[in-house]
């Protein structure tokens, strides 16, 4: 850094002793002689009670020559920004009393007319004066004023010259840097000359920052350290105006000069930063830096930014941890300038930056902030690390990147990001192959199986061998590294086929939704098994989705046998499952007579399923159970003839024939019969033939105590003749028993009880006609249960 040549000027002030008419009040005295356009009272006020030279009053009594006493410099921030130069003239101008100074000042309301000089650098500046103005009227320092001879490269030097000069620095800098803490200590300096506690100062001040360094008051010297306004005073030795010392400091913080002692000082973590580095890099850079880490906002990790910038050093993973979240978050118009620098050297070693630091990279990159030429090998880098990571830890970030600035990711780059990945590949172990590719199927890298043969290899072995649940979809080689795999475990089958209802049973829960429209050894296996293993939900789905493809196959017959000689291998088919087979198959289809097995068991049980005989009568009807099981064709053949049967008894009458019926009847097997109960129930109240319902009662006992429950509710309901007249015919029979017999007298009871003339005769005429025997016994059940003129009628007749 070079410091520059024109900050703004300085409006200026000379206090002295005037004669009558020489000074800005008119009287004789000391005051001040002259003053810049600018210069108003506040200025001189803060002047006046500041930074005036101090003449000590032993020397004026002894009469000291004028040579001895020592020039004074001073500086305030006191709402003006003040400086002064002052020395010491003898005589007042009117008489012969000491006591006459010239303090020369400059002021400003403006920070910025020091530029990056310190105060203290200002000894020694040539614009000082040593006498009075011609007028009342001093002209101000313009721009482009020169600093005294103490620049930067002197201070360093000048530290390291002196005795244990570098300690003396960390001292002082860490006492300077509690300028405006409550408890902070004063600092005072011990010396017989202004120019080494100058040096002093501005050494120090130099590793300030330079707002604070110009709120660093300082006066040299005073005669009275104790009411002096300034945080930094000097004092002479020989002028017995404080008794502090190194070894009794009163509070001060001490720098004897003149003995080359100080007090002890505890040194601040920042001074412990940026004294060794004033005292060993370049000074210029430092100076930078410390105002680059003051501007940049990030308190303690601040010098990391200012080192970063000026003497570009490489960050460590901390540091670059800072200066990225510090391109990110920031103003992108702060520091400005010294951007460009940190992201060149994030960018010079961003091989070596941690994934979340290439994270924060990437989003600096694609705002804009990184050269265009630097965009592309931030995210390579990125992709790199994620790759090492994939590769050593087998795990795989969440990262989801925005697409690069068009143009910048150029095929150069996706080549050696695909050669990471390659090389990678050769010698990963299975679960970080896995990961890898999972990372270069996130990138859109690709992989050519061709180029790492021998590697996929074996891990399709460990694969296959330790069934690990990889997702091929997150490939980018995923469907021939699956083809790789479904080979080796169909090669296993084929060599072993003991194994391969074991092969199918570790495969079905990762595999069955793929080898749905396979026709392999596994997809066979891994289909079969989760029929086996599914709930019968997914099963089901399985199932239809596997015949699904029957209707479009160019032989769907023989597509047909294989399909359900695989699904069906291990577990009997359900009905569900039966009546998507029914819709799909082709009519007279050829299938394993073991897939129906189950279903025939069921058709020739004692108690019969009712889906299970209509899936039976389904299948038989695409004859596809055809002849294999003839119990079971008699079975359902049976089943049609019922209805036959029971058509032919719901249409019989009182007097016609029914024993030939009776034996067709008995000959369906009584599976069939309770199986359809209910259907012969009905048929039986149609028919109007006693002696019938008796004979098939007898036959199958099973149904008399619903058929007389349904008799009766009929009767009761609606009160037929004929059926009042079966109601009593089966009363009436020892065939029947208890309680359906019961049943039938209270029906007969409670419908004699209320039945008018004209039904009973109605029933009388149709009793008669079963004998009479039967026409007896109901003359004496209406003369028992009717006592009405009907009953009397009845018996008269008879």
């Amino acid at each position: 850094m070079t410091e520059p040549a024109g900050p703004p000027g300085f409006d200026t002030l000379i206090y002295t002793d005037c004669r009558a008419g020489q000074g800005l009040r008119g009287a004789v005295g000391l005051q001040f002689q002259s003053r810049s356009p600018g210069a108003d009272e506040t200025a001189m006020s803060v002047v006046q009670r500041n930074l005036l030279y101090e003449p000590p009053a032993r020397w004026m009594r002894e009469r000291r020559p004028v040579s001895e006493y020592p020039p004074s410099f001073a500086h305030t921030w006191d709402g003006h920004l003040a400086t002064a130069s002052g020395i010491y003239l003898g005589k007042e101008v009117n008489g012969s009393r000491e006591g006459n100074q010239l303090t020369h000042s400059v002021v400003t309301r403006d920070p910025a007319s020091y530029g990056p000089i310190r105060p203290a650098q200002l000894f020694g500046a040539p614009f000082w004066t040593t006498e009075p103005a011609p007028t009342t009227a001093s002209p101000p320092v313009p721009s482009g004023w020169e600093p005294g001879p103490f620049g930067i490269e002197d201070a360093q030097k000048f530290v390291l010259d002196q005795p244990d000069g570098r300690q003396t620095l960390l001292a002082l800098v860490s006492a300077l840097e509690e300028v405006g803490q409550p408890q902070a200590r004063r600092v005072l300096f011990i010396a017989d000359a202004p120019a080494g506690v100058l040096h002093w100062i501005a050494a120090a001040t130099l590793l300030l920052p330079q707002d604070r360094a110009l709120a660093v008051g300082f006066k040299v010297f005073t005669t009275n350290p104790a009411y002096a306004s300034q945080h930094v005073v000097a004092v002479h030795p020989e002028w017995d105006t404080t008794k502090a010392a190194v070894e009794n400091d009163l509070g001060y913080a001490v720098f004897d000069l003149v003995r080359g002692a100080h007090s002890e000082v505890e040194a601040t973590a920042y001074a412990k930063v940026w004294v060794p580095l004033f005292c060993t890099e370049d000074p210029y850079d430092i100076v930078d830096a410390i105002e680059i880490a003051a501007a940049s906002g990030l308190d303690r990790h601040a010098p990391v930014l200012g080192l970063a910038a000026t003497l570009r050093r490489p960050p460590t993973p901390a540091d670059a941890t800072i200066l990225v979240n510090w391109l990110r978050d920031s103003d992108p118009n702060l520091l400005a300038g010294w951007r460009g620098i940190v992201v060149d050297l994030l960018a010079e070693s961003v091989d070596e930056l941690s994934q979340p630091v290439l994270l924060a990279f990437d989003e600096v990159a694609r705002s804009g902030q990184v050269p265009e030429d630097r965009v592309a090998p931030v995210r390579l880098a990125l992709i790199t690390a994620e790759i090492q990571r994939a590769y050593r830890d087998a795990e795989v970030a969440n990262l989801n990147l925005p697409p690069l600035p068009g143009g910048t990711w150029q095929r150069e780059h996706q080549a050696a990001a695909e050669r990471a990945v390659t090389e990678a590949l050769r010698t990963a172990p299975p679960a970080a192959f896995d990961a890898v590719l999972r990372v270069a199927y996130r990138f859109k890298l690709a992989v050519r199986i061709a180029d790492i043969r021998g590697e996929a290899g074996r891990f399709v072995a460990s694969w296959a061998r330790n069934r690990n649940p990889y997702d091929p979809t997150r490939w980018p080689c995923g469907e021939e590294l699956d083809a790789m795999l479904v080979d080796e475990l169909c090669d296993r089958i084929l060599q072993d086929p003991s194994r391969a209802h074991l092969i199918g049973d570790g495969w079905w829960r990762q595999r069955w939704r793929h080898s749905l429209d396979g026709d392999t050894p596994l997809a066979r296996e891994v289909i079969s098994a989760a029929v086996l293993h599914l709930d019968s939900g997914d099963r089901l789905d399985l199932v239809e989705r596997v015949l699904d493809a029957v209707p479009h196959a160019d032989d769907p017959r023989a597509l047909t046998g294989s399909l359900t000689r695989m699904l069906w291998a291990r577990h009997s088919p359900t009905h569900a499952e039966l009546r998507i087979l029914v819709k799909v198959v082709p009519r007279d289809t050829e299938l394993d007579p073991e897939i129906f097995q189950s279903l025939c068991d069921e058709l020739l049980a004692q108690e019969l399923d009712l889906q299970a005989v209509e899936l039976g009568h389904s299948l038989h009807k695409r004859g596809v159970l055809r002849s294999r099981n003839s119990a079971v064709l008699k079975l359902l053949m049976a089943d049609f003839q019922l209805y036959d049967v029971l058509d032919e008894i719901g249409r019989l009458r009182i007097n016609d024939k029914t024993r030939p019926l009776v034996a067709r009847f008995v000959r369906i097997p009584a599976p069939i019969v309770r199986l359809r109960a209910e259907a012969v129930i009905t048929y039986l109240l149609q028919a109007d033939a006693p002696e019938l319902v008796l004979d098939v009662l007898v036959e199958r006992p099973e149904l008399i105590a619903r058929y007389v429950k349904a008799l009766c509710a009929e009767a009761a309901r609606s009160g037929h003749p004929e059926q009042i007249r079966t109601i009593f015919f089966l009363a009436c029979q020892d065939d029947i028993p208890d309680p359906p017999r019961s049943d039938c007298e209270a029906a007969l009871r409670r419908w004699v009880g209320r039945a008018s003339s004209k039904q009973l005769k109605q029933v009388t005429r149709m009793v008669d006609e079963l004998g009479p025997k039967l026409a007896e016994v109901w003359v004496r059940v209406v003369e028992r249960w009717h006592r009405g003129i009907a009953g009397r009628i009845i018996r008269r007749g008879r």
